[in-house]
C-alpha cells in the first residue's frame, strides 16, 4: 500500500513527521490490512528518509522522475 505523507511547510523541522507518519501507518494498517507499505520520498529530503527509517523502513530502489530529473527513493516497510 502506498502511504501519502506530507507536513505544511510551517511545520516542518518541529519533530511532528514521525508522529504523523505513524499514525496514517496505523490508520492504514486497521482500515486495510496490507502486506506492507510503500513510501517513495525526494532523495534530498534528509528529515523524511530519517524518518520513514526510524519507523523500520528500508529503501529498496530509486527512480528518475521523466518530467523533471529529480531523484526519488522508494521505501518499504512491513504493515
Amino acid at each position: 500500500m502506498a502511504v501519502p505523507a506530507a507536513l505544511r511547510p510551517d511545520l516542518a523541522g518541529r519533530g511532528l513527521g514521525r508522529e504523523a507518519v505513524s499514525v496514517g501507518l496505523a490508520f492504514g494498517a486497521e482500515r486495510f490490512a496490507p502486506p506492507a507499505f510503500r513510501m517513495t520520498i525526494a532523495a534530498f529530503n534528509v528529515r523524511a528518509r530519517k524518518v520513514v527509517r526510524s519507523l523500520g523502513f528500508e529503501p529498496v530502489a530509486r527512480l528518475t522522475a521523466t518530467n523533471n530529473g529529480r531523484e526519488y527513493d522508494i521505501f518499504t516497510g512491513s504493515a
